[in-house]
């Protein structure tokens, strides 16, 4: 579990939250490098690069087809499920379906305790 990231190098783009991105990452055994770290032509730190982890959609010219491109929710998403989960679903700019609590997704009877 703790070695769940081991093989994978995550780099974080400016729009992502960077700080809990982080701490999942290395808790998780993976290593990141921040997009504003970079310098301009740097294909030594881009070649140990796995993931490139961004909000924005990207053109499919301008993707590097040896990168996975996901966004940060699948970081939060495989480290709740305790693996690697398939990179295609998490593409930034793919529609994606919201996290709800268990009680929707089950359409069980959920009510909201009342406010006090």
């Amino acid at each position: 579990q703790r070695h769940l990231l081991e093989n994978c190098h995550f780099l974080l783009g400016r729009e992502t939250p960077i700080y809990i991105l982080q701490h999942l990452i290395l808790s998780f055994g993976g290593s990141y490098t921040l997009q504003d770290d970079l310098l301009d032509d740097d294909t030594k730190q881009m070649s140990v690069v796995t993931h490139i982890c961004m909000d924005r959609p990207v053109p499919q010219a301008q993707m590097d087809k040896s990168k996975e491109y996901v966004v940060p929710q699948y970081i939060a998403d495989s480290c709740n499920n305790l693996f690697l989960l398939p990179t295609k679903p998490y593409a930034p700019g793919k529609v994606r379906f919201p996290t709800h609590p268990p009680a929707l997704i089950l359409n069980a009877p959920f009510s909201l305790p009342p406010l006090t």
